[in-house]
């Protein structure tokens, strides 16, 4: 994923977020505590059904379940490395009920 894309993940987010819209999407897997991390703070194993959800082009290898609730994935990039949201293909967050 280019910077580009990346800026404009970014713009469309805050964009969808200022609209006043809610994370509207939920995992399947059910309500259950946090899911175990390694020493990075990252999730050992993928909730069921996150990999199907997440839109291509999102390097899911290294996800975390971040304050809000919602699964973000570490983006490294040329320039940086930062944790981006894992969006459906849709546009959509990738949360917790």
């Amino acid at each position: 994923m280019g910077a580009s894309n990346v800026i404009n993940r970014l713009v469309n987010l805050a964009s969808f977020r200022a609209s006043g819209g809610a994370v509207l999407v939920a995992l399947l897997a059910g309500c259950v505590a946090t899911p175990p991390v390694d020493e990075s703070g990252y999730l050992i194993e993928l909730p069921e059904g996150l990999a199907e959800l997440a839109a291509e082009g999102q390097d899911i290898e290294r996800v975390r379940l971040m304050e809000d609730d919602c699964y973000w994935y570490l983006y490294e990039g040329v320039v940086e490395t930062t944790m981006l949201p894992i969006l459906t293909t849709d546009g959509r967050l990738i949360c917790n009920e």
